[in-house]
C-alpha cells in the first residue's frame, strides 16, 4: 500500500475489512495437518504477497510441506503452470494427486493437468470425500 501513500493504520483498516469474510477453517487445517507423515500435503494460493506471513502468524503454513502463492510466483490458478510447479516441488505425479477448491473453473484445469479434484462446498462434505479416497479412517 505504499504505492498509495496510505497510513499504516488505513491500510490495516483495508485489510481488515478486505478480509474479514474469510474465516480459517481450524478443523481442516487440523485434518490437513494430521496427514503429514503419511502424504505430502500443499496449498496453492491465488494470494498477495503478504500471505506466507498471515499463514505463520496464523499457524497454519506447518502444516503444508509445499506452499505456492501465486504473488511469489507471478502465475495464478487456473493456469496449468501453477499445477506443475506444485507438482515439481511436491515430487508427485499429477495421478497421485488430490487438490481441493472452492472455483469450478480451478477444479477443471487442475483436472486437465491430470490431477485428481475436489470442489470444495461444505467443510464436513470435503472431509468425508477426503476420509473415504485415502482412506485415513
Amino acid at each position: 500500500m505504499k504505492r498509495f501513500k496510505l497510513p499504516a493504520s488505513e491500510v490495516r483498516a483495508f485489510s481488515n475489512s478486505f478480509f474479514g469474510g474469510d474465516v480459517i477453517d481450524r478443523p481442516l487445517v487440523e485434518f490437513i495437518r494430521s496427514l503429514k507423515g503419511r502424504f505430502h500435503t500443499g496449498l496453492i494460493s491465488n494470494a498477495w504477497n503478504g500471505m506466507r506471513d498471515f499463514l505463520t502468524r496464523e499457524r497454519i503454513i506447518d502444516a503444508f510441506d509445499t506452499v505456492i502463492i501465486s504473488a511469489e510466483v507471478r502465475v495464478m490458478k487456473p493456469d496449468a503452470k501453477i499445477f506443475e510447479l506444485a507438482l515439481t516441488q511436491a515430487g508427485v505425479r499429477a495421478n497421485e494427486s488430490l487438490f481441493v477448491d472452492d472455483l469450478a473453473v480451478n477444479i477443471e484445469a487442475c483436472e486437465k493437468a491430470g490431477m485428481k479434484g475436489i470442489l470444495f462446498r461444505d467443510p464436513q462434505e470435503v472431509l468425508k470425500e477426503l476420509n473415504q479416497l485415502l482412506k485415513t479412517n
